[in-house]
């Protein structure tokens, strides 16, 4: 997810603002900078921890600047607190009803929460005159989540009329017309975001299951697998020191096949560890545990 980013200084997450009794106090101006550009300088690092201690001495400070309160927001959405971004948002729009970036940013926040309200943020934002290529990717993501596919169309025109080379625009675009089953315009979209980002895992991986599904197996496979880098799958959680087999002889060697789609995949493609085991390997499938007593435990040779 995009959100409106509007000073030079990035985001992360911190504890809510006091809102209601506790003593509130006023820091000087060179105090409140020098904490958001601390938690800025430990975003760009990765430490999310510091960054988000950096912003605990402003949630007393009574802030009258909607825009250190907009930052502070979007903080927590870089650390990956949505939860903790909102009421940093809702101080921005206390101070400034009319802060467009700051309901957009909020609309942002409950999108990554799953909240309804999400479109009626967007919506002010819109209302109050903000053009910024995010808002509208961030409204077409909503729309096509909750299967309107014309209107998250129309979103991402917006979108990449501001921006051209918005990659997550065509992206999305495309996705949408693959919901509408417009599958030549998806997979022309699709090559589009390839021209722009020949390396995107993200549409490669939306490339390979558009060309599954139609039919075109021998591209959609090799493409398919960008899904290993773009997910959070258990070949990479687990980190295993192992390597990835390429198709070498079996004969004596053990090889560890995992379950990391839904359920239907699992059954239906596990009967190739049969093959594997023809082939000579000690084959172990690693599967989710509610498969141990159906169909994989019925199986002879793994």
């Amino acid at each position: 997810m995009n959100r409106t980013l509007e000073t030079k200084q990035d985001r992360s997450r911190a504890s809510p603002p006091h809102r209601s009794g506790g003593a509130k106090r006023f820091l000087s101006e060179a105090s409140i900078d020098a904490a958001l550009n601390r938690a800025i300088e430990h975003l760009k690092t990765g430490r999310n921890a510091a960054a988000l201690a950096c912003l605990r001495s402003l949630a007393a400070h009574e802030e009258e600047r909607p825009e250190r309160s907009n930052l502070a927001g979007l903080i927590c959405l870089a650390a990956n607190d949505a939860g903790s971004a909102l009421p940093w948002f809702d101080r921005a729009i206390a101070i400034d009803p009319g802060h467009a970036q700051a309901w957009s940013n909020r609309g942002a926040a409950l999108q990554e929460l799953g909240r309804p309200e999400a479109l009626a943020c967007f919506d002010e934002a819109l209302r109050l005159g903000l053009e910024e290529p995010t808002l509208f990717y961030n409204r077409g993501n909503l729309m096509l989540a909750t299967q309107r596919p014309e209107a998250a169309i129309a979103c991402y025109e917006r979108a990449l009329a501001l921006r051209a080379d918005y990659l997550d625009a065509l992206i999305g675009r495309a996705g949408a017309n693959k919901q509408l089953q417009c599958f030549d315009e998806a997979l022309a979209g699709l090559d589009a975001a390839l021209a722009l980002e020949p390396r995107s895992d993200h549409a490669r991986n939306n490339k390979a299951v558009l060309l599954l599904q139609r039919g075109d197996f021998e591209a959609g496979w090799e493409l398919y697998e960008s899904r290993w880098i773009l997910s959070r799958t258990a070949k990479r959680a687990l980190k295993l020191p192992v390597p990835e087999w390429e198709g070498q002889a079996l004969e004596g060697k053990s090889i560890l096949v995992f379950d990391e789609q839904g359920f239907g995949d699992a059954i239906q493609f596990v009967r190739f560890c049969l093959e594997l085991a023809g082939l000579g390997a000690d084959v172990s499938f690693f599967c989710r545990k509610s498969l141990h007593r159906g169909a994989v435990a019925k199986m002879v040779g793994i």
